[in-house]
């Protein structure tokens, strides 16, 4: 994670525009030799080669800039700098792969029927986590491959089934009609007009939403939470305010080998 990275014969940096237009490579995050990967751990990983996870800037939230590459032939493996760069490298450090348990996005009552009346059932119920994720002997956490990413996973998979769907405008509304017209409701109270117009024409998509469950359903089933990447200080890698990244890809995608067809997603406290 961080530094530079090792790239085979006849691979180029991926390169991305600033806001500002400038090109130029795109952040080095990290670097995962498959091999190296317990092949219990793989969940459809290929068996070898070398992935890689670059970053573009995070203006974005739902569809984050970001490109991921995967090089199968590791002939003429070398240190690779930049040509044009547009940021610091990010401090060099080693990785190393725990095979872990992850849990769902739990409700309250879950963590409710752990208590037993007891006053340090935060304290229990994070060691838990960490007891069933692997991280428990491990100094820290840099992120994750698959499994569940975080306790709002469901909501990052609907989105981008949402996209799919050609819904991305309603991706940060509420999906429940009832509450939707309520908004447009206040909205013409307040004579917010141009933004009760705004609501309206998202209304039937709302409808749709909620009118189409199992056509939601389907479309988030074709996704997984493929690579989670936390903000960290000692590789000096900062997403908004100490926030994550959390990259999708087709169940699909991920047989055919197609890591140029993932979805970002950008997450903050």
């Amino acid at each position: 994670m961080g530094g530079l990275p090792d790239f085979p014969l006849g691979m180029a940096w991926p390169q991305g525009e600033t806001d500002s237009g400038e090109i130029g490579c795109l952040t080095f995050v990290l670097q995962l030799n498959l091999a190296e990967i317990d092949p219990q751990a793989k969940h459809g990983l290929p068996a070898e080669g070398m992935l890689y996870f670059f970053a573009g800037n995070d203006e974005e939230s739902i569809d984050v800039k970001h490109q991921l590459a995967w090089a199968p032939d590791l002939t003429g493996l070398a240190r690779t700098p930049c040509p044009v760069s547009l940021h610091e490298n990010l401090v060099p450090h080693s990785l190393s792969i725990v095979h872990g348990i992850g849990t769902p996005g739990l409700d309250d009552s879950f963590w409710y029927d752990l208590e037993d009346g007891r006053e340090d059932t935060l304290d229990r119920d994070l060691k838990l986590l960490s007891l069933l994720s692997g991280i428990h002997e491990r100094e820290e956490m840099a992120g994750k491959l698959f499994g569940y990413q975080s306790r709002d996973r469901g909501s990052q998979l609907e989105d981008v089934a949402l996209i799919d769907l050609g819904l991305p405008e309603i991706v940060f509304h509420p999906k429940s009609i009832e509450i939707f017209d309520r908004n447009i409701a206040e909205a013409q109270h307040k004579g917010l007009l141009e933004h009760a117009e705004r609501l309206l024409s998202l209304r039937d998509k709302i409808l749709f939403y909620e009118q189409h469950q199992d056509e939601v359903r389907a479309a988030m089933d074709k996704w997984c939470s493929f690579l989670w990447i936390d903000s960290n200080f000692k590789v000096g890698f900062n997403i908004w305010d100490a926030g994550s990244y959390s990259i999708m890809i087709r169940h699909s995608d991920l047989e055919a080998r197609r890591f140029d067809r993932t979805h970002g997603v950008l997450s903050t406290c």
